[in-house]
């Protein structure tokens, strides 16, 4: 609802700015979660790769090497 003046009623204007304020929160929450996810994956990864050099390193064969090369 408008007043004589055409300004929203304070009523209207609060529920907009809850609106506004919980979208803000869930953008915040989905960037929070796509962050956690996505470095999950990335430190997956990373200690994979660590694993694999170490076997290189040693100068060993780990199973996991050989699997790969041998296409298992």
């Amino acid at each position: 609802m408008n007043d004589e003046v055409g300004h929203p009623s304070p009523v209207e204007g609060r529920d907009g700015h809850q609106r506004s304020r919980a979208v803000v929160i869930l953008i915040i929450l989905t960037v929070t979660a796509l962050v956690c996810v996505g470095s999950y994956f990335f430190l997956k990864n990373m200690v994979a790769a660590t694993r694999r050099d170490n076997c290189l390193i040693s100068g060993q064969w780990c199973s996991e090497l050989e699997r790969k090369l041998h296409g298992q």
